[in-house]
């Protein structure tokens, strides 16, 4: 009926039922996510640490409720990037016999199939088909011909 691809409408449509079923719980973050996601990449802004992790925390778990999992979190404060860091690595416990295989997660989103991969350096990070450096919090387009 829709093919072999995805359909974007049916994603759409999932999660705003799922974000409409969780706003009394989660009034910030659910409009926070309905009005800053964009394809698969989430864009919002913090005013201090503290927010940002619990923004981080809120999110994950609303968005594991429904079977989702946000991840490749970025942000220009080294401090943030380390919390959320400590608390996935916290999170990931291998088995006794798993420990020496690496873990593998499908890593292909439709934007990086699209426009190339999202991590360009340690501090440029394409978001939305632009690059975003982080250190300097600075964003710049290439233009082509």
């Amino acid at each position: 009926m829709f093919g072999l691809r995805p359909s974007p409408s049916i994603l759409g449509a999932t999660l705003t039922h799922h974000l409409d079923s969780y706003k009394e719980r989660y009034p910030e973050v659910v409009e926070l996510i309905k009005n800053s996601l964009y394809v698969d990449d989430l864009l919002a802004g913090a005013g201090n640490v503290q927010e940002g992790f619990e923004m981080y925390q809120q999110s994950k778990e609303l968005m594991a409720k429904g079977g989702f999992n946000l991840r490749k979190w970025n942000s220009n404060s080294a401090s943030l990037l380390q919390l959320i860091d400590n608390k996935e690595n916290a999170m990931v416990q291998p088995k006794t016999e798993e420990v020496n295989q690496p873990i593998k997660e499908e890593d292909e989103s439709f934007t990086k199939s699209t426009i190339g991969p999202n991590q360009v350096s340690d501090k440029l990070v394409k978001t939305l088909g632009v690059c975003w450096d982080t250190e300097s919090d600075e964003m710049s387009l290439t233009l082509r011909n």
